[in-house]
């Protein structure tokens, strides 16, 4: 093999390390923006009166997103809601919830990235004063 063959053999190559290595660089940062498919976060708290939580812990997602010690608003209106009718106004929903209960809220959000509040929700559980089975 002659001298400028190999030449031409090593760059090859070292062209073709460097288009893999960016490559993977790229897809590295894949899921990490807004426009991504939503994963769970699994959000345990207090609530702090209305729709409103103090997040003392949750999932993975909920540590990544930094929302632990944090109080968010979660949209409850439309959610279904497992809590007792505290304030017996015939209906289960958020204005049972009273300060202080202990609540799990189950919602879907982008990775990483949740957004802005009020976030959507899945279901929400009141551990404090569940619905009598």
């Amino acid at each position: 093999m002659t001298r400028a063959r190999r030449r031409l053999k090593r760059v090859s190559a070292l062209t073709g390390c460097l288009t893999l290595a960016l490559a993977g660089a790229s897809l590295g940062e894949v899921g990490d923006g807004e426009h991504t498919q939503p994963v769970t976060y699994n959000v345990e708290g207090k609530s702090r009166g209305g729709q409103k939580v103090k997040v003392t812990g949750g999932n993975y997602h909920v540590e990544k997103a930094h929302l632990v010690g944090e109080t968010v608003r979660f949209e409850m209106t439309l959610a279904p809601i497992d809590v007792r009718d505290v304030n017996d106004d015939g209906y289960e929903d958020f204005r049972d919830f009273q300060s202080g209960d202990r609540l799990f809220v189950k919602t879907e959000l982008p990775k990483n990235r949740p957004g802005k509040p009020p976030y959507p929700v899945r279901f929400v559980v009141n551990r404090t004063n569940p619905r009598p089975r």
